[in-house]
């Protein structure tokens, strides 16, 4: 590819320079023309003229200059879909034409697979350990598709990315494609060598003196293998190297010790499969058995050869060659169980993480510097200090050094954690500090940077947060985006936060946390959109206005379940279960019948020969357009028993209100009221004359309960209404 663009620039200098000696300085081009021809010098390009003008970003009307094609020429050849390119340059009565001549790959003829032995020679995908055919699931070039030099790339470390995935080592995969090293043009051609398959015995940890071998464990993806008296290791890992888990394994470890203070840990790995590859044991055994593999490949394309023939085909010859075949394949299964016996115990072998910890780091001192950046040319200046370093008495800061301080963990003498200083993260210290200023209205405050200093002979770092504290801002607007069925104002009745208030970041994270609690949505976000104040021009201090947008993703909130089982104490029965988490009793158009209010209605039924039960329940979350739940039920059981004494029927009714208490969304107090008549019918003769008097009974339960986390049961009682 690089020798196809210096040929092209060359080629375009020697058209230009010409053109520019005999004509004034100031041409311009004033037609670019594409030419399209294919490389198997036959048929229609597989590819557009668009395709390739997108590529080019000269057009009619620019200036003429040397050298000013080798950026689309680069261009194109990166696309890897093109042999060539060059271009021609004209001039005619003072026009200059640049054309385009671009040379495309045809479409993919063949795609083959073959073992690439380590002393170079070459076998068949039949000698694969994976597939041919698991193996063209992995690439993307295939017979028909265009051909990209940049795709056969890709598959390329697809394949060796399988192999390393399915523990072989040490795996190598290149390949050639249309014309290259004299072959057919259209044919693609991936070599793989593919190693063994090792095991690890053991897992060593070399270095770590601070830290325990257990806890860096639950660190790592690599495990030993898989052990009868173990059986948790069956769960947990089959026990293969994989180059690329161990590269991972690596990073994680490095960022573990990192993110605790030892910035200049280092972490290698070392195996002992390098030394089984080596021994001549092994080499002597690849040897005996490629050599058995290639022999019965030319005795199956002799085969093949003489079967074609067909009716001619000499039948002692076939019998022969068949016979060959077969005490072939015999040897190369044997070689092959050699092969295996030697790996069952060889292949198992030890993994070390090399580890030098190095220093251990804390930081320094740490200070806090306030600036203000100008939203239009992005200019910055110290607000706490005056040009000659010396403090600004009159500044003020939003947030004092102090609350600052105390809002951070990086404080002096504390351990260096290189994650705290990231910008997101759950123990980030600037989103800390960012929050806390949102909670303030500042909601575009962030930590500019934060300037470390080691400090020499020591294991200190200094620390200076530069903060820009933004303005503060007002709420404007409050949009709602994404709910199609959901009503506005059931998402905005969950709002902790108004228009025209304060932009309370703390009451915006507070209204998603209950959107969220609805259940009802996929995912709900809220950001800041800014509002029609230009903003350019703002100054410190200065209160704006901005939009709060709740783009929500509706989710499918109706369900419908069919079951059924078998029961020791009521036999078999079947069961429907049916609901929507997002009921509106009001709404009886279409498209959204019946949805978007936020209620809660469900119905099950259960039908069974000794046991039935049907159930419908109703939830109102905004009763009166207050936040006051209602829950009501409507149940009815009917319950035969094994005795066949008699039949339990009970039919009952619940309602209960509940409501947030304190102003704590998870503070909430319920009360409640069930009644339910519970009868017996089809009593047998002879049951007994008490049960028989008594056949009918109304009763009611009255209760409060709080919920903070766990239920408490402030008050139960339970109440005989009547008796027959």
């Amino acid at each position: 590819m690089k020798t196809s663009i210096l040929i092209t620039t060359a080629l375009v200098l020697l058209l230009v320079v010409p053109v520019l000696t005999a004509q004034p300085a100031d041409l311009k081009v004033t037609e670019v023309e594409v030419s399209l021809k294919s490389l198997m010098d036959k048929g229609e390009p597989d590819i557009t003229k668009a395709y390739v003008r997108n590529h080019i970003r000269i057009r009619p009307g620019d200036k003429f200059r040397p050298g000013m094609t080798n950026s689309d020429v680069h261009a194109l050849m990166k696309t890897g879909r093109f042999h060539d390119v060059r271009v021609e340059a004209s001039l005619e009565k003072g026009k200059v034409t640049l054309k385009f001549i671009v040379v495309v790959y045809p479409k993919v003829a063949t795609v083959d697979f073959l073992l690439k032995r380590p002393d170079g020679s070459e076998l068949t995908a039949l000698s694969l350990q994976i597939k041919e055919k698991k193996l063209r699931k992995k690439i993307t070039l295939r017979k028909g598709v265009l051909y990209s030099d940049a795709q056969r790339k890709a598959d390329e470390k697809a394949l060796r990315d399988h192999y390393e995935e399915e523990g072989y080592y040490p795996v190598k995969v290149t390949s050639i494609g249309y014309g290259k090293l004299g072959k057919t043009p259209g044919e693609v051609i991936y070599y793989i060598t593919e190693g063994e398959q090792f095991q690890i015995e053991n897992m060593i940890f070399e270095g770590n003196e601070n830290f325990d071998t257990d806890d860096l464990m639950d660190f790592v993806k690599a495990r030993e293998r898989r052990r009868w008296f173990n059986p948790i290791s069956w769960f947990t890992n089959d026990g293969r190297i994989r180059p690329l888990e161990l590269d991972e394994d690596i990073e994680r470890l490095g960022t573990y010790y990192r993110n605790r203070g030892y910035l200049d840990a280092k972490v290698e790995v070392t195996h002992t499969a390098d030394v089984v590859l080596a021994s001549d044991a092994y080499q002597q055994r690849v040897k005996t058995l490629n050599k058995a593999r290639a022999a019965l490949e030319v005795l199956k394309v002799s085969l093949f050869t003489e079967e074609k023939k067909g009716d001619t085909a000499d039948e002692d010859r076939l019998d022969q060659l068949e016979d060959q075949v077969d005490d072939q394949e015999d040897v190369v299964e044997d070689a092959e169980d050699e092969m295996e016996d030697y790996l069952d115990d060889a292949a198992y072998v030890d993994l070390t993480f090399k580890i030098t910890e190095g220093q251990l780091y804390h930081v320094g001192k740490v200070d806090f510097e306030y600036y203000w950046q100008n939203a239009r040319d992005g200019e910055t200046r110290r607000l706490d200090a005056e040009p000659d370093g010396t403090a600004n008495l009159g500044f003020e800061p939003v947030i004092p050094k102090l609350t600052l301080m105390s809002l951070i963990r990086m404080r002096e003498g504390e351990v260096y954690a290189p994650e705290r200083l990231l910008r997101s993260g759950p123990k980030s210290d600037l989103r800390a500090i960012q929050n806390h200023y949102g909670r303030k209205s500042h909601i575009n405050a962030r930590v500019l940077r934060v300037v470390r200093k080691p400090v020499t002979g020591t294991d200190q770092i200094d620390l200076i947060f530069k903060i820009f504290e933004g303005n503060p801002f007002n709420l404007d607007l409050v949009q709602i985006e994404g709910n199609e069925k959901t009503k506005d104002f059931v998402i905005r009745r969950e709002l902790a936060i108004s228009s025209g208030e304060r932009f309370d970041m703390g009451r915006v994270e507070r209204s998603r946390s209950r959107i969220e609690g609805m259940r009802i949505f996929e995912s709900v976000r809220t950001f800041a959109r800014r509002g029609p104040d230009a903003r350019q021009g703002a100054n410190p201090g200065e209160t704006l206005t901005d939009d709060l947008v709740v783009a929500v993703r509706e989710k499918n909130t109706g369900s419908f379940m069919v079951g059924g089982g078998y029961s020791t104490d009521y036999g078999a029965f079947a069961n429907v279960i049916m609901g929507q988490e997002n009921f509106d009793i009001k709404r009886w158009r279409r498209p959204h019948l019946l949805q978007g209010a936020g209620q809660k209605i469900r119905l099950k039924t259960v039908a069974g020969g000794n046991y039935n039960n049907y159930r419908l329940d109703f939830e109102e979350p905004w009763l009166l357009d207050r936040k006051l739940k209602l829950t009501t039920s409507l149940y009815v059981e009917e319950v035969s028993y094994y005795s066949r004494k008699f039949d339990v029927d009970q039919t009952g009714f619940n309602i209960g209100l509940e409501q947030t208490l304190l102003g704590n969304d998870f503070l909430r107090g319920k009360i409640y009221l069930t009644l339910e008549e519970v009868g017996l019918t089809d009593l047998e003769s002879d049951t007994s004359t008490e049960l028989k008097n008594d056949k009918s009974r109304t009763k009611g339960h009255i209760g409060l309960q709080l919920h903070g986390g766990q239920v408490m049961h402030v008050e139960y009682k339970d109440i005989v209404i009547s008796e027959k």
